[in-house]
């Protein structure tokens, strides 16, 4: 499984709030026309490298945790406690015992870090509500060709840049921890090698904010329907 489905053009992982962003080959110069031309909005996010060939929805779920200052143990560990396999299991012997297809919202229920899922693809609108509200996005995509065609893979939205052309959004992928800009359409229905399609997303909350909700959708975080499951 030593394969990347990934994004395309990588960028430094350096991220402002909201700012113009130069053209390719640009001097840094803005005028007021390039300004309203090209606003991002990106997230100081990190999302590991996922340590085992299944676990991005370990490294995900972890990554977002830890941008919400949650105090977040090994990939390992993780995955032992949203298993809820005896102590250590997948530290001891993940690749046996562990590494497998998981749930995202299981992974974000256990650090307190899930609202809800939705089926299908927001609207560029929408997801800039989520990332302007400092909370990142999950995205289940589900291959669609090669040897892990059928099967789903979990990433995050950092940002999304608004550009004369359309929408793009700043996308954080575990399998090799890498970060690629990819325009919204192409999210939808053809993410990296294996023709990613979006079917599912998954927003966050901060624990301190689901605390005052009352937290997130309690079925929903539970939910292990086999459509939601990611690994490849």
């Amino acid at each position: 499984m030593g394969f990347h489905f990934g994004g395309e053009m990588a960028i430094p992982d350096i991220f402002g709030k909201r700012r113009p962003v130069s053209p390719p080959g640009g001097r840094g110069k803005f005028s007021a026309d390039l300004l309203e031309e090209a606003i991002s909005t990106e997230l100081m996010l990190s999302i590991p490298k996922q340590e085992k060939s299944l676990w991005c929805w370990v490294a995900v779920g972890s990554g977002i945790a830890s941008f919400y200052r949650v105090n977040v143990p090994t990939q390992c560990r993780v995955a032992n406690a949203v298993l809820n396999v005896p102590d250590d299991t997948c530290c001891r012997n993940g690749d046996s015992s562990c590494n497998r297809f998981g749930y995202l919202n299981h992974t974000l229920a256990h650090f307190n870090c899930f609202d809800r899922y939705e089926a299908g693809v927001p609207r560029p609108s929408a997801i800039d509500t989520e990332i302007g509200g400092r909370r990142p996005l999950g995205v289940r995509v589900q291959w669609q060709t090669g040897i892990g065609a059928g099967t789903g893979h979990f990433l995050a939205v950092s940002g999304i840049r608004q550009t004369a052309t359309g929408t793009d959004l700043v996308v954080k992928d575990p399998w090799e921890g890498s970060t690629s800009v990819v325009s919204h359409a192409k999210m939808a229905s053809s993410y990296g090698v294996g023709k990613g399609r979006w079917t599912h997303s998954f927003f966050t909350i901060s624990p301190s904010d689901a605390e005052l909700a009352g937290g997130g959708d309690a079925f929903k975080a539970l939910d292990d329907d086999p459509g939601l499951l990611g690994g490849m």
